[in-house]
């Protein structure tokens, strides 16, 4: 484990520096070597603390995992399991076409079902019992996302078959 940390560290640091180091050199060329560039990339990497940057939007960057959890699991659904993988691309830009909608172009199923994934992710940020459902919103939001709209467009479907 030690020489795969070792080696991942390694390569990410030699791969990330080269950019930075040589724009450093390019702005001073006859001062500021590559290495030169370099550390002084390393040192302005260390003085802005990304480990504070990282725990300051890290509440941010679930949340939003949350909302994009809760999108894609109205595309997967819709895609997968409710079109069963046949998209009719002539249909996706006709006026009036089974993705319409009743002339809005909004399906009111992905609109509940979306904001019902959200709506779990949340809870679990409000319900410390169920803090699990906001650090793993992406999943959560996605699942329900997923059960609901599948239940929704399964009732709509049932509805105008009669």
């Amino acid at each position: 484990m030690g020489a795969i940390v070792v080696a991942t560290l390694s390569t990410n640091i030699a791969a990330n520096v080269v950019s930075p180091a040589n724009s450093f050199s390019n702005l001073a060329p006859s001062r500021i070597g590559f290495r030169a560039g370099g550390l002084i990339a390393a040192l302005i990497g260390i003085l802005i603390m990304p480990w504070k940057l990282l725990d300051l939007y890290q509440g941010w960057l679930i949340s939003y995992s949350g909302l994009l959890g809760a999108v894609g699991g109205v595309i997967l659904c819709d895609y997968l399991l409710v079109r069963r993988m046949q998209l009719d691309v002539d249909a996706l830009y006709t006026e009036g076409s089974e993705y319409a909608y009743g002339g809005s172009g909004i399906n009111p199923a992905a609109v509940w079902a979306t904001l019902a994934g959200i709506a779990i992710a949340v809870l679990g940020l409000i319900v410390p019992s169920l803090k699990f459902l906001f650090e793993g919103s992406w999943f959560s939001a996605t699942f329900v996302a997923v059960a609901v709209y599948w239940l929704l467009m399964r009732n709509q479907a049932l509805r105008d078959s009669r």
